[in-house]
């Protein structure tokens, strides 16, 4: 069994990010139950009426009191807007509508959002988890050409990862600056957590596309689940790409659909 949490937290320096968290059975040892004589309660997926049935916490297989007591927990540890989620139903919430209607900044949980369009593109058949670079970005050296949406999916380009360069990245263009960096291992040997890296994968969907990275996630990701253009902001780098690697505010609402989809 798999839970998803859309959890709003401000950490001790102030600064606010939404995180979507899986969170299995294992973890709610003694709070899950299996209903007796039926199977649990399913919702259907909101769309654009924006948010998820609310079903009572025993219909879904949980203890109610205990799940208050762990709402109660995130919300004392300053989560502004948590929601528990089980088959597509709302279990529990601390949710309110001024929390809510804020966009939050995903931090590095916007890699995934990057992945999925990506998967979205693949789906589509615009490229390949196998495609070279080189088949999408040209004016570069075959090398860094070779570079696959695989390896760039699995941090495992070979380039060079520091911190100072991938931040540096951000106020020139992110892209150019990824595919001029040094190698350091073989691709698809090593794995080295990078940040412009991601954004790469921004340049290749929207090439790929053949309209912006934007526009595609919008049309093809957040507009079928119900999410509103209005609700979510990607920052860009100063070439104009979004910031893959953390550069996603969203609203906690579309949080959980983003959740539910997987």
């Amino acid at each position: 069994m798999r839970l998803w949490f859309s959890v709003n937290v401000s950490d001790s320096r102030g600064f606010r990010r939404a995180l979507l968290i899986p969170l299995f059975g294992a973890l709610f040892a003694g709070s899950v139950v299996a209903p007796a004589g039926a199977a649990p309660a399913s919702c259907e997926n909101p769309g654009t009426a924006g948010e998820f049935a609310q079903v009572p916490a025993a219909d879904l297989g949980f203890d109610a009191a205990t799940l208050q007591q762990a709402v109660a927990f995130g919300t004392a540890k300053a989560s502004t807007s948590i929601r528990i989620l089980r088959h597509g139903c709302l279990a529990a919430s601390n949710a309110d509508g001024a929390a809510d209607a804020i966009p939050f900044p995903l931090a590095s949980s916007s890699k995934g959002v990057v992945a999925l369009a990506v998967g979205r593109a693949i789906t589509l058949g615009l490229l390949g988890l196998d495609d070279r670079v080189g088949e999408h970005i040209g004016g570069i050296d075959q090398e860094h050409a070779d570079i696959t949406v695989r390896q760039l999916l699995t941090q495992s380009s070979g380039l060079d990862f520091s911190w100072g360069a991938d931040i540096a990245g951000y106020y020139t263009d992110a892209v150019q600056q990824t595919l001029h960096l040094p190698f350091v291992a073989e691709p698809g040997t090593k794995f080295a957590y990078g940040q412009t890296t991601v954004t790469v994968l921004t340049r290749i969907v929207q090439n790929a596309a053949g309209r912006g990275f934007q526009d595609f996630v919008q049309q093809e990701l957040f507009g079928p689940l119900g999410i509103p253009r209005d609700h979510w902001v990607w920052v860009r780098d100063r070439s104009g790409d979004p910031i893959g690697a953390g550069g996603l505010a969203i609203r906690p609402g579309a949080m959980a659909s983003l959740g539910q989809l997987m």
